[in-house]
């Protein structure tokens, strides 16, 4: 039977580093948590990206069992909004929520609009398929972002046949030629020593490839790269990064920046060095990716953010749209506020539509 719900709250990043065992375990009992719902990606976010910004979140427990942990900060500005901590920088963003207390995280949240000290509470990047898409019907919202996702079988053998001619072709390279003489080589990260490695030779072959394109790149921004150099090691530790180096050799020419949980692999980025096509690296990493996420007893492999055709290629079953959820509060500036974030918005549109789809897929 549930007990009366306890709201436990923290305005700073102490309280929040005490409730890392109850987050770890709500993470591991949440079906839609990925990686960016981890402590340490949180951790990493309010180290780097959002220094200096004043935590919001609320922890809720049924008698002493953590039940549901909302991440949330408060933005400066003119007008306040809350905010998921790691806004901006992850492709899911949403409560934490143990199996059967959804209801309950929902009460919480519209009593927190209802009676809360602020203008907006603005959800950025929320699957559509999560509960919380539907909790808020009066809310306003606008796509975001489209998420491609793959149905793992069991085998990788039975995945191959899926793809097409072409692709598959370029799959199995990795038995044919360099890679069968072994002098193309795929060598995975095992040690922390091996990931900040992996790390730095990512960033190198990644800026690379987008400066020769006349174009910034994901990491182009030093708070960016320090979110992931914090990052890493924390996930490391936690199993929740994936790091896999092409080597051609000796020389790394590609290397595939991965997320995990037990149920899903998650592909974030990939840089490699143009001048290493003969290889397929973007294809063959990728591929080497699926096969062990698949060994590692994975249902699922999801390409995040992002609808480009490359991503298309490897058959993903399943489509989703994030959508961003905008609630006015009590605030006197809660209409300036949304104006402007619509304004932002149609700009973020626009840019998206002009560099999405522009990553070279081989």
């Amino acid at each position: 039977m549930t007990k009366m719900i306890v709201t436990d709250r923290a305005s700073d990043v102490s309280t929040l580093a005490g409730w890392a065992p109850a987050w770890a375990d709500l993470v591991a009992a949440d079906p839609h948590a990925t990686p960016f719902q981890s402590w340490a990606w949180a951790r990493a976010w309010l180290q780097t990206v959002g220094a200096g910004r004043t935590v919001a979140s609320l922890l809720l427990r049924d008698g002493r069992d953590a039940v549901a942990l909302i991440p949330l900060y408060r933005s400066r500005g003119p007008w306040q909004s809350l905010r998921f901590i790691g806004t901006g920088n992850s492709d899911y963003l949403l409560p934490i929520i143990r199996p059967g207390y959804e209801a309950v995280t929902q009460a919480c949240l519209d009593e927190l609009v209802a009676t809360g000290r602020g203008d907006l509470l603005d959800l950025h990047q929320v699957p559509d398929h999560h509960p919380l898409a539907a909790g808020f019907p009066t809310a306003e919202r606008t796509d975001q972002s489209r998420c491609l996702r793959l149905s793992l079988p069991p085998r990788f053998d039975d995945y191959v046949p899926r793809l097409s001619k072409s692709l598959r072709y370029e799959v199995r390279r990795r038995d044919k030629g360099l890679y069968k003489e072994g002098r193309a080589t795929l060598d995975v990260a095992r040690t922390e020593d091996e990931a900040r490695t992996a790390w730095n030779t990512f960033l190198d072959l990644h800026s690379r490839r987008w400066r020769r394109r006349g174009l910034p790149g994901a990491f182009a921004l030093p708070a960016v790269r320090r979110l992931h150099e914090a990052w890493i090691p924390l996930a490391h530790q936690a199993g929740e990064v994936v790091w896999i180096t092409l080597r051609h050799d000796q020389r790394p020419v590609g290397v595939w920046y991965g997320m995990r949980t037990p149920r899903t692999w998650y592909f974030f980025q990939s840089g490699f060095d143009p001048a290493a096509a003969a290889l397929s690296p973007g294809t063959v990493l990728v591929a080497e990716a699926i096969r062990l996420a698949i060994e590692d007893g994975a249902t699922g492999f999801d390409f995040l953010r992002g609808d480009e055709p490359y991503k298309r290629r490897w058959a993903p079953d399943t489509e989703g749209t994030n959508v961003r959820m905008m609630i006015q509060m009590s605030g006197m500036m809660s209409g300036p506020g949304a104006t402007f974030n619509r304004a932002g918005h149609r700009i973020e549109t626009a840019l998206r539509q002009r560099f999405e789809g522009r990553s070279l897929r081989s």
